[in-house]
């Protein structure tokens, strides 16, 4: 769904069908592009927004990141993205890659997402100017091949760029992390990345940590302990902090009422809905619309 980008430097591209953007690296060069798309909008790739100058921000899952020189933030697949705003000296950069391109670049997928999810919650680091130096060489080269890809040759040099920068970003996130290593558990990276993907797929339906350790052949005990091992948090957690996200973006920025948003989230009644939300976020729903609706 979100495809922030300039795509090949033409703005027919902007209607091409979604498998058509499926292996595709995608680029935003300022922020007046940025006033081309609707929101809120439902993140699909791996994007990264690197900042060169003045502030940027960018409100995440009902929560406001601002990126400023220096820093960078990268985000996943399943982010809710509202608004934005930028001051007069803004300028820097957005990157974003499809979960096609990710993984026939990296092939331990499920280690780069174990790494990125541990950012999830504060997502924006701090980077050297060297650093940021050679990511804007990167969008720079990047761009200019982007919208001048007359041969094979052409295309595999954007391949190669877009691996390049996968793995520049990734070290740069594993350095901060600190004991992030590449062969610590895979097996439980690799279940980790499948248990989020379907997630992702699944929270809006479905609640019980039975339902995906049937889908993965695991059993609960498990799918719980090896979550918990390998990101800090248990399976129901993060299942419960998908569903939330999901119930305050309904609450704040839908016109539906908070039964059928209770209906929509598979809870048996309005009253079960209203009770699970505020044993995690303290408010009732009503409560919450009343503080957050933005229609």
């Amino acid at each position: 769904m979100l495809s922030l980008t300039e795509m090949w430097g033409s703005n027919s591209d902007m209607n091409m069908s979604e498998d058509s953007q499926s292996s595709r690296l995608t680029v935003i060069s300022s922020v007046e592009m940025l006033k081309n798309f609707k929101f809120p909008l439902k993140t699909e790739s791996v994007i990264s927004v690197v900042g060169v100058q003045g502030e940027l921000t960018i409100d995440i899952d009902l929560s406001a990141r601002v990126i400023r020189a220096n820093e960078m933030m990268v985000i996943g697949p399943g982010h809710i993205v509202t608004g934005y705003k930028a001051t007069d000296d803004f300028s820097g950069f957005s990157i974003s890659a499809t979960r096609k391109v990710v993984e026939r670049a990296l092939p331990y997928l499920s280690q780069v997402v174990v790494c990125f999810m541990s950012f999830r919650d504060n997502p924006v680091i701090s980077i050297s100017p060297e650093e940021t130096a050679t990511q804007v060489m990167f969008h720079d080269l990047l761009r200019h091949k982007l919208r001048d890809r007359n041969d094979s040759c052409s295309e595999m040099v954007v391949k190669r760029l877009g691996e390049a920068i996968l793995y520049e970003t990734l070290g740069l996130y594993a350095a901060h992390l600190g004991k992030y290593t590449w062969s610590g558990h895979k097996r439980g990276e690799e279940l980790f990345y499948r248990f989020i993907t379907l997630v992702e797929q699944c929270h809006r339906s479905e609640r019980s940590i039975g339902f995906y350790s049937d889908k993965m052949c695991v059993t609960s005990k498990h799918l719980s302990s090896v979550i918990k091992e390998v990101s800090g948090r248990t399976a129901g957690e993060w299942i419960d902090s998908y569903v939330i996200l999901t119930a305050k973006m309904m609450l704040s920025d839908s016109d539906k009422s908070i039964q059928e948003i209770s209906r929509d989230l598979n809870f048996p009644n309005q009253s079960f809905f209203g009770k699970y939300f505020k044993h995690h976020t303290g408010k009732s729903p009503r409560d919450y619309r009343k503080d957050n609706f933005s229609l």
